[in-house]
């Protein structure tokens, strides 16, 4: 047997008992929550579907942290574009990852379920986003 299955076999009999070398059944009734606890989900699964490394487009204005996200298009064909709501030219545009995006403005986690060919703005970035179809 190798070592790694023999440390872990070690650690589960030591749970088991409480390793106390007693019973393999808990005798510390006490010690017992009375219910089980109810963990939490992870709030920091990544909620999309789209993988994190995946490119979208943004402004450098928001990039450089001098504009917030108030405008964002899921295009009908699965892009994404985070904009600021302003005349945008060419020259504004960035290209970074969606993980990205989610570092630089956490409220847009709440978009992931947005639909293909829909679009959500805000009017500041404290407002709540408005979901519509584009």
């Amino acid at each position: 047997m190798s070592l790694r299955i023999t440390l872990i076999m070690f650690a589960c009999i030591g749970w088991i008992t409480g390793c106390t070398g007693g019973d393999p059944v808990a005798s510390d009734s006490e010690s017992l929550p009375a219910e089980p606890r109810e963990i939490a989900p992870l709030s920091n699964a990544w909620p999309f579907k789209d993988a994190e490394n995946l490119s979208v487009i943004t402004l450098t204005r928001i990039v450089d942290g001098s504009r917030p996200i108030l405008y964002v298009v899921h295009d009908g064909d699965g892009d994404w574009q985070f904009l600021d709501g302003g005349e945008i030219s060419e020259s504004d545009a960035a290209i970074v990852s969606l993980k990205y995006v989610t570092e630089l403005d956490p409220t847009v986690r709440s978009l992931a379920d947005l639909p293909l060919g829909w679009a959500a703005e805000r009017n500041s970035d404290e407002a709540p986003w408005e979901r519509f179809p584009r």
